[in-house]
């Protein structure tokens, strides 16, 4: 139950990374953010 709850801080610190880099940075920017964040996890 405690490795779930790691992942799923895990998981929800990325979101909320996705959305503060959704709301700044222009679409061609979210694209490269993306692959940089498959390539991390």
């Amino acid at each position: 139950m405690r490795l779930f709850r790691a992942e799923a801080g895990k998981f929800g610190l990325t979101v909320a990374l996705f959305v503060a880099v959704f709301v700044a940075a222009p679409p061609q920017t979210l694209l490269s953010f993306f692959m940089l964040t498959l390539q991390l996890f």
